[in-house]
Order: C-alpha cells, then sequence, then structure tokens
C-alpha cells in the first residue's frame, strides 16, 4: 500500500499571481524555452507558466521540501538527479551548456513539470507539479501530484520474505491492519494539508481542491526481490511520480509489491482502497463494504487476477492491463482523453489566445514587484541569465 493525494488548482482560484522575475536558476529555464522568441505570446505564457513553477517551488520550500529530482517539457528532461544529490538544482542548471538545451526552445511546450522529493518520520514522498499550458474543460491547468512510500517498511528489506517477518504484525489481526492503516493515512493527510496549507497561503490561493487515497499495487506475479521490479522511467506516463524509477525509491517502495500478497495470505478485509497495475493505472476502487483478500485471487500475485466477487461497491477502470477481466458494462473511464475531449483540446490550441496562461495579469515587460526580466531576460540577458542577470534573484 502506498498512498497518493491530488492537489488541483484552478486558475480562478488565483487571487492574485505576483509577477515574480525568474531567478538565477529559473532564469536559465524560461532563456531555453524562449530562445529567439522573445516578445511573442509564447513567451508570455512561458514566462507564467515558469513564474507558477517557481511561486511553487517557493511555497514548498516554507515546509522544508527543498530536493528537486526532475524538471522537464513534455517529458523531455531539463533536469534529471539520477545520483541523489540533495537540493543541487542551481549548480546543476547554471552549469548547463546551451548547446545542450537548444532543443528546448524550438517549440511551444504543452506541459511543464517539476518533481521533489522529501522524507519525515513515516513516509518517503514524492511531489510532481504540472503546468499545463492548454486544457480541456474540466480539466485543471495546475496540479501537485503527492505520493507517500512507508519509510520504516522501505529501509527494512529488498527480500520479500524478510519483508514477510517484517509485515507480520501488522496483518496478523484484522484490527492491528486497520489500526495501522489509519494511523498512516492520518499521517500523510497531514502532510499533504501542509503543502496545501504553504500552497494557499504563498500564492494566495483562494482554494486548492484535494484528494486523498489509498493504494495497492497488484503485482502481474510474485517478486521476491527489490531488483525484480521494473520501473517506468518515462517520467510521468501514468501520474503517480512513484512508478517512474527515481533515484533512491527502489527499495522504499518495495514493500508495496508485497502488500497485496500478504494481504490474500493473512484473509485482510480490504475496503475503501484502490488497485493499481504494475505501471500505476487504475483497476478499481473497493468502497467501504470491501472484500476478504483471503478468499479472492483479485490480491494474490500467485494466480491470474480475477476481480472480487459478490461485492457491490467496486468501480473498475479502464486502461488497466487487467481490463479483459471486467464486463464491459462495468467499466467507468480512467481520466484519459476521449476523442471529444482530444477534439475540444485540439480546437482549444488552435485558436491564438492560448487558454488561460496569458488571461492571469501578466504582459511581456514585467514591472516592478518583477522588472523587465519576464523579456529581457529571454531575449538581452542571454545564457547569462542563469547565472547573473541583473536583479534575477536566487532560488
Amino acid at each position: 500500500m502506498y498512498f497518493s493525494s491530488n492537489l488541483r488548482i484552478d486558475p480562478s482560484q488565483l487571487t492574485t499571481l505576483e509577477r515574480v522575475k525568474p531567478s538565477k536558476a529559473f532564469g536559465r529555464f524560461f532563456y531555453y524555452l524562449t530562445a529567439g522568441l522573445a516578445g511573442t505570446k509564447m513567451e508570455v505564457e512561458t514566462f507564467t507558466a515558469v513564474s507558477i513553477l517557481q511561486q511553487l517551488n517557493a511555497a514548498l520550500r516554507t515546509v522544508g521540501i527543498t530536493n528537486i529530482v526532475r524538471l522537464a517539457k513534455d517529458g523531455q528532461d531539463f533536469y534529471h538527479d539520477k545520483q541523489g544529490r540533495p537540493d543541487d538544482l542551481q549548480p546543476a542548471l547554471q552549469s548547463f551548456a546551451a548547446s545542450e538545451a537548444s532543443a528546448f526552445g524550438k517549440d511551444v511546450f504543452d506541459r511543464l513539470t517539476l518533481v521533489l522529493e522529501h522524507q519525515d518520520a513515516v513516509f518517503k514522498y514524492l511531489l510532481q507539479i504540472d503546468v499545463l499550458r492548454m486544457h480541456a474543460p474540466g480539466e485543471y491547468p495546475i496540479t501537485i501530484n503527492v505520493n507517500g512510500v512507508l519509510g520504516e517498511l522501505g529501509s527494512s528489506s529488498r527480500d520479500a520474505d524478510a519483508l514477510d517477518k517484517h509485515l507480520g504484525p501488522i496483518f496478523t489481526e484484522q484490527s492491528s491492519y486497520d489500526a495501522f492503516v489509519k494511523d498512516r493515512h492520518a499521517a500523510f493527510d497531514t502532510f499533504v494539508e501542509s503543502v496545501k496549507q504553504a500552497v494557499s497561503q504563498h500564492m494566495h490561493i483562494d482554494d486548492i481542491e484535494t484528494q486523498s487515497q489509498r493504494k495497492i499495487v497488484r503485482p502481474k506475479r510474485r517478486r521476491g526481490h527489490a531488483n525484480e521490479v521494473d520501473y517506468d522511467d518515462g517520467w510521468d506516463a501514468h501520474g503517480d511520480p512513484i512508478f517512474g524509477g527515481y533515484h533512491g525509491f527502489a527499495d522504499a517502495f518495495f514493500y508495496a509489491w508485497v502488500w497485496s500478497e500478504m494481504s490474500h495470505a493473512h484473509n485482510r478485509y480490504i475496503s475503501n482502497v484502490s488497485l493499481v497495475d504494475e505501471a500505476g493505472r487504475g483497476v478499481l476502487d473497493v468502497g467501504p463494504l470491501g472484500f476478504d483478500a483471503g478468499r479472492e485471487d483479485t490480491l494474490n500475485p500467485q494466480a491470474d487476477f480475477a476481480p472480487p466477487q459478490q461485492v457491490s461497491d467496486v468501480t473498475f477502470h479502464e486502461g488497466s492491463e487487467y481490463q479483459a477481466c471486467f464486463p464491459p458494462d462495468a467499466l467507468a473511464p480512467s481520466g484519459g482523453e476521449t476523442s471529444e475531449t482530444s477534439s475540444e483540446l485540439s480546437s482549444i490550441s488552435s485558436n491564438d489566445g492560448g487558454g488561460w496562461l496569458d488571461s492571469l495579469g501578466f504582459s511581456s515587460s514585467v514591472d516592478s514587484g518583477g522588472s523587465s526580466c519576464g523579456s529581457s531576460c529571454g531575449s538581452s540577458c542571454g545564457s547569462s541569465c542563469g547565472s547573473g542577470c541583473g536583479g534575477c534573484g536566487g532560488d
């Protein structure tokens, strides 16, 4: 089991969005994204999006979240820490050669992504921030996806048999299992609330919609060791960053690949949880009625997957590797694009207006409260913006 929460921000909830000029690190990122496009609408939109990322990063720093592990445009890495260096974004970006980043400014971006990691006494966290340039109706253009894995279990063993002994006291009785899950869920929600409050206060956001879930991974087969798990290094293909194979998280996350097997072996009653496949795609949601994992093969990785029987509060999701096991009329959309949504988004993208980014009060020349660094960093400062544009700040 791991915990996941999505914080969704609607631009209309922004009371004010301060005109924050790019700092040294983010200024270099902005320059590469807008190289040769000073003064264009794309530059205004890009400046706005980079400013949002920078302010979100600054907000998270107020609660001690300082370790950036990934910065990307449309899935293409601008920065990716694969060695686990702590809090090293600024020196990494300052040493980044322009020739290595020349491709970043060739096309307008669709999504900018910032991934951070954090750890406290209970959890190791991954936080993925996405800023979309365009969004279809009903989609949130600014999201923070928070994943929490249990540090106390992740550090104990990379071996399934050893983990079985470590997890035994949790799974022995239903009462101990329920108490453990409830306590850890409460700790996770406390952390998410601190993130929500920091972002709300720092960016003057009226409200942030949140949704927190408990999730269980249902492996296709039993994994006996952490090195038998393959992760998707394709960054965020399915939403939850914990499946992205980030440095230091393979060991921390391995216990979650044993959780379903333990639930089945100990006949634990499973309720109020979401089941995901090996890529993190939603399989089904189980409500408060739940089911006995020991009487089903739903969570048994040593048997073919079968949905729980005689359960009335299960919602099946489209798009997982177990979809063929579900009755067609039981499927619920998993949040992927329908042809109608795709058509709407294409129509929105083709309009000369760019959607929401250029409607937040920014102009291509940002005045005090933000100097002219909005457009001049991209054109006149050039590559020096990353290491000393006058007044560009220092995040």
